[in-house]
């Protein structure tokens, strides 16, 4: 292999590794942004020692995460249904990042893996098999560090707003002053 293939290579394969990681890492700050506005929740309703729901959360992966912040804003809005609704984009996108980054996080992925005659190595293949009912369920995916990079900013704006959330229950303002539809629709 030639000095300028290799260095593509190895550019590109460093791209898509640091894409990559930065996503794992943005999806684990999304978590904790909804760790911290159940822990603040719970401390404005009377359990003010906040060991006691971080000992709670500890263990919990993302969709409980997901699903108990949900319930949560569901009690706090009960007589204003508008609020709640307010708040589902945001919960359909944690939702569905979610199972995205489950997939990517368990696939096998092949990166920096090139035949003789490949020129670029910018996307990564990946692979999640699955056993099922009717047999095995093969799932193919084609990333490029472009769009680990679009997906990371994503968590980036579901962490903002999931702090302005909270922000607007230690405020008592209405979440629909924060959620607004500008800021919903960078999520897909």
């Amino acid at each position: 292999m030639g000095k300028e293939r290799k260095d593509k290579l190895d550019n590109q394969t460093n791209d898509l590794y640091r894409a990559y990681g930065h996503f794992i890492v943005e999806f684990e700050q999304m978590c904790q942004s909804i760790r911290f506005c159940i822990i603040f929740i719970m401390d404005i309703n009377g359990l003010k020692e906040q060991e006691f729901t971080q000992v709670l959360l500890a263990d919990l992966t993302a969709a409980p995460l997901i699903t108990k912040l949900r319930a949560l804003i569901s009690i706090i809005y009960k007589n204003d249904l508008a609020q709640i609704k307010h708040t589902e984009p945001l919960f359909k996108f944690c939702i569905s990042i979610n199972e995205q980054r489950n997939e990517i996080v368990h696939g096998t992925w092949s990166i920096g893996w090139a035949s003789q005659e490949q020129k670029e190595f910018d996307i990564a293949l990946g692979r999640k098999a699955k056993a099922t009912k009717r047999g095995l369920e093969v799932k193919s995916y084609s990333y490029t560090a472009k769009i680990f990079d679009e997906l990371t900013e994503q968590l980036k704006v579901s962490t903002k707003l999931i702090f302005g959330l909270l922000n607007c229950i230690l405020n008592d303002y209405l979440p629909s002053k924060i959620l607004e539809n500008d800021n919903l629709s960078k999520l897909k």
